[in-house]
């Protein structure tokens, strides 16, 4: 790999989960990177919301799964493979498995959320994180992952 290419910026629109891991990849790889979030802080959409982590479509954990890509697991969350399903007539069904079927964590801006693990891993490899600052066109290498309503119109790529 060239040195232009090595120390080309490469931005990214938005800073949740789907921005935040390119961000890690890329800066573990060695890659210059600035993140533009549109808020003024990780996770503003969520501020508390319980969202569960899938972990029953393949064989590895998906905790196992983050570390072994080198993404932090440094976040709080509550293993549940205990539960109750419904069929579609209201029918309840005890649910319990040998592993988690999903990790139940905390989203949004406050500690040990998934959104603030994120944030201090890619601040932690050099990763620049811009607060309040919207990211409306791509003129280089980038990722546009700016959630669901983040704009339609960007053009987005990675020289890879």
């Amino acid at each position: 790999m060239s040195d232009t290419v090595q120390t080309e910026l490469i931005q990214i629109g938005g800073a949740g989960p789907a921005g935040l891991a390119p961000a890690i990849t890329l800066a573990r790889a060695g890659r210059r990177v600035l993140v533009h979030e549109t808020q003024g802080e990780v996770g503003h959409r969520f501020d508390g919301d319980l969202q569960g982590l899938e972990n029953w479509s393949t064989q590895q954990d998906a905790l196992d799964l983050l570390r072994e890509i080198g993404i932090t697991t440094e976040f709080a969350m509550l293993p549940c493979s205990r539960g109750y399903a419904f069929d579609a007539w209201g029918e309840r069904y005890e649910v319990a498995g040998s592993k988690p079927f999903f990790y139940m964590m905390e989203r949004g801006p406050g500690p040990r959320t998934l959104d603030t693990a994120l944030l201090e891993q890619a601040r932690g490899l050099g990763v620049e994180v811009r607060f309040n600052s919207r990211l409306d066109f791509l003129d280089g290498p980038g990722v546009l992952a700016a959630g669901p309503k983040g704009g339609r119109r960007h053009r987005c790529w990675l020289p890879f």
